[in-house]
């Protein structure tokens, strides 16, 4: 099979591609794709409103805001990659794996990266970096964006630590790519970082302030999480005060939560899943304006 890579001045190209070939709500199994860019157009044309973000999911230091990051599983992969090829320019092992076998087995619907393997295998004479790039699974409507920004910048590292290279041939292989428009890549609500003792204090304070937070938190439920909201009706039965029906709207958005995460452990992707989601996104919705309402 001889692949025909696109050529491209900017990764952009490759999102705004991807999403058209998958369109919204749909789903592609076993996808690939490929493009050709000049080191120079990966270098002037960085995809700036999502780089920050690229930085977070790569940093080894996993920044408090996300689940979990790719830093954190890689290990040192990338600066091993410029080693490697420094050393060894014809090497088949530049690469890094971001899980294993046990990060797998028994995992349920915890978090783990669905960006698996980055590959790098070098061509002196062409001087061409053929990247290769495999995703178990793949949001294409934001989250693509941010990776192809991941994996603009791991190129750009590999060559300021010396492995010169003029092109790169990018290819990317999915399980599972799928285009969901209100996905939110993997967040972790600001509710969901505060300790007990903090949402205690805002509870006395003033509970409007919860009303952006649970407003965030229905539009992020990409992993299931409910303690900060048993928090939040612990802190309003000791502190005494809001209203039965924000107890009430707790006590349900707990329940749809667990019945969720329930759910998620027998099936990624199905209907059943699909009403939960949309119920605790109501639940929570309707919560929030109670507390817009104090």
């Amino acid at each position: 099979m001889i692949i025909d890579y696109k050529e491209v001045e900017s990764f952009e190209t490759i999102a705004s591609d991807v999403r058209v070939e998958i369109p919204a709500n749909e789903h592609c199994t076993n996808y690939i794709i490929a493009y050709k860019i000049d080191r120079e157009n990966l270098q002037k044309n960085p995809m700036i409103d999502v780089a920050e973000e690229a930085k977070d999911w790569a940093s080894e230091d996993r920044p408090k805001h996300l689940f979990f990051n790719h830093g954190e599983f890689r290990k040192g992969g990338l600066k091993y990659i410029s080693q490697e090829l420094k050393k060894k320019p014809t090497s088949n092992r530049a690469l890094y794996s971001l899980i294993n076998q046990d990060d797998i087995s028994n995992s349920g619907d915890e978090p783990i990266p669905s960006f698996m393997i980055f590959q790098c295998l070098f061509d002196e004479h062409e001087k061409t970096m053929n990247c290769t790039v495999y995703f178990r699974a793949l949001e294409v409507s934001s989250f693509l964006r941010i990776n192809l920004e991941e994996i603009r910048q791991n190129l750009l590292n590999i060559y300021e630590e010396g492995v010169d290279y003029h092109q790169i041939k990018l290819l990317i292989v999915v399980g599972r790519a799928y285009h969901s428009p209100e996905f939110i890549p993997l967040k972790r609500p600001k509710i969901d970082t505060l300790t007990a003792i903090k949402i205690f204090v805002m509870v006395t304070e003033n509970l409007s302030n919860f009303e952006p937070l649970l407003s965030e938190k229905a539009n992020t439920q990409t992993v299931i999480s409910y303690e900060s909201l048993e928090h939040l009706k612990e802190s309003l039965n000791q502190a005494g005060v809001g209203n039965h029906l924000m107890i009430s709207d707790l006590d349900k958005a707990i329940k749809l939560s667990k019945k969720l995460q329930k759910a998620r452990e027998e099936h990624s992707h199905a209907e059943r899943v699909s009403e939960l989601n949309n119920e605790l996104r109501e639940i929570l919705q309707a919560l929030a304006k109670r507390f817009s309402n104090e």
